[in-house]
């Protein structure tokens, strides 16, 4: 009986994968000492198009970083009104004073 639950679990939770790997790369890149901002854009383009799985705060996080890491892409090649106005669209902006403060890190 175990047996069919942890197969079950298995399934379950590959089907519903909340993989923010292309995020991550493109923060990484983003956050490097030389970032290729071309791409960074790339990996948020395909990230966007990414399914995170059923829950819908997931998506929200997700989009949400998203257009945050796109407006800092923005902010360091000196394009300030295109930053502005991702961060000043939407809930984009408390969106990400939420996540931040969920994980712990200070907010800038």
């Amino acid at each position: 009986m175990t047996k069919y639950f942890y197969i079950i679990l298995f399934f379950v939770t590959a089907s519903y994968s909340q993989d923010f790997s292309l995020i991550s790369k493109a923060e990484k890149i983003i956050d490097s000492e030389n970032p290729d901002f071309v791409k960074a854009e790339k990996l948020l383009a395909r990230a966007k198009n990414d399914d995170y799985g059923f829950c819908a705060n997931v998506k929200r996080s997700a989009l949400s970083e998203i257009e945050y890491l796109t407006a800092r892409i923005y902010y360091l090649k000196s394009d300030y009104k295109k930053s502005l106005a991702i961060l000043d669209s939407g809930e984009t902006w408390e969106n990400q004073k939420e996540i931040r403060f969920i994980k712990g890190n200070v907010f800038v």
